[in-house]
């Protein structure tokens, strides 16, 4: 008899990025007007958010843009347990838009999804300027993982 493995259970998993390492387009539009964007790394291969212990695959990073226009509205808030329906994504809440996303290859060879973002709101744009260190950008995420040795140590992979 062949044993059969199954496959590993779906997941909810938040990653934050820092917006200190974000960099700040304080130019202005075709208009006159302040841009008020942002290019951020959104994902990179390799370890994230070290509290939900994840490692990225090159996979994983590049595989990202479809899912990232298809949900290109930013809120302020993240999923608090409730379910997609019922959190109430609304006008209040959106604060930015992804304009574009591509790829790079950073120093060390590995993987990274980059992002350019529009702040709608001013208080969002006065927090990136002033605070950046204090703020961060929020993916919520779905995926399958298991667990593995990655750089000697164990991630969900």
């Amino acid at each position: 008899m062949r044993k059969v493995e199954s496959a590993p259970a779906r997941q909810d998993f938040s990653h934050y990025v820092g917006l200190n390492l974000a960099e700040l387009d304080k130019g202005v539009d075709e208009r006159g007007q302040p841009k008020r964007e942002i290019e951020i790394t959104c994902l990179q291969e390799g370890p994230g958010n070290p509290v939900d212990n994840r490692w990225y695959k090159p996979f994983a990073v590049s595989n990202l843009e479809s899912k990232i226009y298809a949900r290109r509205k930013l809120f302020v808030d993240h999923l608090t347990g409730e379910s997609e329906k019922d959190r109430g994504d609304g006008l209040r809440g959106w604060a930015a838009t992804v304009l574009k996303t591509w790829l790079v290859t950073e120093a060390g060879g590995r993987v990274a999804r980059k992002v350019r973002l529009k702040i709608h709101e001013d208080w969002l744009w006065r927090r990136c300027e002033d605070a950046p260190g204090e703020i961060a950008l929020s993916i919520e995420g779905r995926g399958a993982g298991a667990i593995g040795m990655m750089e000697g140590r164990e991630y969900t992979i």
